[in-house]
């Protein structure tokens, strides 16, 4: 399960809202790291890495 950095907790809770489908079930809202399903969208996957850095 990829998961990305952001710099900020704002903007990785911001990403989440945008995304919540594509959520693992133990991604943590404390964390800036975000943690996505491996099956989630190519284009959600892109978004995440230009805002983050993989994990």
């Amino acid at each position: 399960m990829p998961g990305f950095k952001f710099s900020s907790l704002a903007d990785a809770s911001a990403f989440r809202d945008e995304h919540e489908d594509h959520l693992c079930p133990h991604d943590d809202r404390r964390q800036k790291t975000v943690t996505l399903f491996s099956d989630a969208p190519e284009r959600v996957l892109d978004q995440a890495a230009v805002a983050g850095h993989r994990w």
